[in-house]
């Protein structure tokens, strides 16, 4: 543990309990995070004391604690007899619940992680769907196409279409990793679909070659057009 003299910094704090929307100690705990996962607050960083933390921030020795509690159930800081200290980086991304890394994570990251794990999702479906999963793709794509002046609909049966792919793996962590992602790709999919109708076109036939993939349990051309159909929207939505 090494102590940062930051002190200065944070009796400037106050900002932190800012806000109409949240308990203070939802406030205080939500942008705190974001200090120390931006490294403001770096690995190793000491609090102030809680006497004098309390006075820079405005705030109660129960707000204080409680807002502590919250960051140590993230696996965030670490609290001991001679004080009140940042986890490293690696310690955090440890002890961090999934979602939340997700949530963290760049988005150049996460379209990189996507684009890498929905085409071995693909491979692996076509070897296992059922055919109950494929009646669900087959509708799936029936609806996108059905809804194609809708950009909201259109969105959510896109949705829909690669969670049941990643059902049809038959492997919880590929169903449970996608379900995390597709939350924060929902809008760069949605905005990709406005911006050109060709994209939506383009995006049917991009879904309608994977199911095809699937149905005739060919692997090795689902992952290809998947990665494809993924490229396509890393480019569509770097051009917006």
């Amino acid at each position: 543990m090494r102590a940062i003299n930051t002190e200065d910094k944070l009796k400037s704090l106050s900002y932190l309990v800012e806000g109409k929307r949240g308990s203070v100690v939802e406030r205080l705990s939500e942008k705190l995070k974001a200090l120390i996962w931006t490294g403001e607050l770096p690995g190793g960083f000491v609090f102030p004391n809680e006497n004098d933390f309390c006075k820079y921030l405005g705030v109660g020795r129960s707000t204080l604690r409680e807002t502590y509690k919250v960051l140590q159930s993230a696996g965030m800081i670490t609290r001991t007899k001679r004080g009140t200290y940042v986890n490293d980086n690696d310690v955090i991304v440890a002890n961090m619940p999934y979602d939340m890394v997700i949530g963290m994570a760049d988005y150049a990251e996460l379209l990189e992680f996507r684009v890498s794990l929905e085409k071995d999702v693909a491979f692996f479906a076509a070897q296992r769907a059922t055919a109950d999963s494929i009646e669900r793709l087959k509708s799936d794509l029936e609806k996108m196409a059905q809804n194609i002046d809708d950009v909201k609909k259109l969105t959510l049966y896109d949705t829909m279409f690669h969670l049941e792919i990643a059902r049809s793996s038959q492997n919880l962590l590929f169903s449970r990793t996608l379900g995390c992602l597709m939350d924060a790709f929902s809008k760069t999919v949605s905005r990709n679909f406005n911006a050109d109708v060709a994209v939506r076109h383009r995006a049917i036939e991009y879904h309608r070659q994977i199911l095809e993939a699937i149905e005739n349990n060919n692997p090795e051309i689902a992952r290809r057009v998947m990665a494809e159909h993924l490229l396509d929207v890393v480019r569509v939505s770097e051009s917006i």
